[in-house]
């Protein structure tokens, strides 16, 4: 004999696991953002504590400046890859016999 559960028992036990994995993991990620958090905050006291004790503000760091100007960029962009032609067209004499000269110089355009 089979028994079987029905399938809302089984969807709610399923559907309640998967949120305890889901809260613990964002307890964990919270717990981890936190931390790292008060770390930054303690250090970053800790340094104005220092600097307030030197007497003074820290020190200036140097920057720079530059100037933009516009100016034309040319575009150029190479791709690789082979040229085939559009249309073919195959060229088939009408006579009987060798054709031993063409008046065609190639390459150039066929005029019907």
């Amino acid at each position: 004999m089979v028994q079987t559960m029905r399938p809302g028992r089984h969807n709610r036990a399923y559907k309640e696991e998967a949120n305890m994995v889901m809260e613990t993991r964002a307890k964990r990620v919270f717990g981890l953002a936190c931390a790292i958090l008060g770390a930054a905050l303690l250090t970053d006291g800790a340094s104005a504590q220092q600097a307030s004790q030197k007497g003074g503000p820290p020190p200036a760091v140097p920057v720079g400046v530059i100037t933009l100007n516009r100016q034309a960029v040319p575009r150029v962009v190479t791709l690789p890859g082979r040229a085939v032609a559009y249309q073919q067209a195959d060229i088939v004499p009408r006579v009987g016999g060798i054709i031993t000269k063409g008046s065609d110089a190639g390459g150039g355009r066929i005029v019907r």
